[in-house]
């Protein structure tokens, strides 16, 4: 597999002009969208997918590693492949091909530099290393499972490699579908499975489960929603921090730090966050990162993490330009 995401990132901050995005309202999906063959963006892709109730097959490439190039040719874009992959799934490329951002970079092609910055922002959504990389994605564009394909795939190869993942795919599908079934207490139940069964890193995929679950639970009866509080708050920092606004990144974990539901270690995390996000930021007022530790120390000062804290706290009033540590960052 090629890494390949330094450069892209490097290429993508190219097309952008390497400045915050001036309307980062997401775009609506395209009309007659094609699903019969590739879709080249994932906006486009979620809506044929939930038009169609299919899952999503999300393939990562660039032409300048051989493998996807010869995937492409000899496999993916063949009519054997797609007639067979469309039965089930949309399928959805990302190229990150150097030609394909030279091309944005014109700026002739106004629409395909707003796809290509769209595809950046998945790439860091869905924590991509390398080309070529393959997904299974819910409709929504939730995180089913990632595919291990060896060298010289085949059809026949994929199709196995999907058949073996069948009986995952079918308890996720459950376990989905039952967040919108049921009484409050079991859709609850089902959002807290869905949590458990989805990888952390790809946690803030599920911000409208996270916001369903708030909603649901709104006296806190499970004793959980400061969890679902903060998954919200990193599901918008992590958008903000895609659009280059790491002071609204910041804002959202010291927002989420006020809910009255979010427990004492909780609220020191949420503050903690802030302030190194604000610390990151480049602001010049490091008093207000000071008030936002010394805010994480209160919480919770008998916590594991707090002497680290106010050792940060100490050394930051003392210098007033140290950088916060990565403790508790995650």
């Amino acid at each position: 597999m090629k890494k390949f995401f330094a450069a892209v990132i490097a290429l993508g901050l190219i097309v952008s002009g390497c400045s915050k995005s001036e309307n980062n309202k997401e775009r609506k999906p395209s009309k007659n969208i094609d699903s019969s063959s590739w879709v080249d963006n994932l906006i486009d892709g979620k809506a044929a997918a939930q038009k169609e109730n299919k899952k999503i097959f999300l393939f990562i490439s660039s032409d300048d590693d051989e493998k996807s190039a010869s995937l492409k040719e000899n496999l993916f874009f063949t009519e054997e492949f797609l007639s067979k992959i469309t039965e089930e799934y949309v399928p959805v490329n990302l190229d990150f091909s150097s030609s394909r951002f030279e091309q944005a970079q014109t700026g002739e092609n106004s629409e395909l530099k707003q796809i290509v910055e769209e595809n950046l922002k998945d790439l860091t959504l869905y924590n991509v290393e390398g080309s070529p990389s393959f997904y299974c994605l819910s409709k929504e564009g939730f995180f089913i499972s990632k595919l291990e394909l060896e060298n010289d795939v085949t059809l026949e190869k994929l199709e196995m490699a999907l058949a073996s993942k069948s009986e995952e795919f079918a308890v996720y599908e459950n376990v989905l579908k039952s967040t919108s079934e049921g009484k409050k207490e079991e859709k609850l139940d089902a959002i807290q499975r869905l949590f458990e069964i989805t990888p952390v890193e790809y946690h803030h995929l599920l911000s409208s489960k996270a916001q369903e679950f708030v909603a649901l639970d709104k006296n806190n009866e499970t004793g959980n929603a400061g969890t679902y509080v903060m998954n919200l708050a990193n599901s918008k920092a992590v958008e903000a921090f895609i659009n280059q606004d790491p002071k609204t990144a910041s804002d959202e974990f010291a927002k989420a730090a006020e809910h009255k539901y979010l427990l004492p270690e909780q609220k020191q995390q949420c503050y903690y966050t802030a302030g190194y996000l604000l610390a990151q930021s480049g602001t010049d007022d490091m008093a207000v990162v000071v008030q936002l530790l010394q805010k994480a120390f209160d919480a919770a000062p008998e916590s594991l993490y707090a002497p680290q804290i106010q050792q940060m706290i100490t050394i930051m009033q003392n210098t007033g330009a140290e950088q916060p540590s990565d403790a508790q960052s995650e």
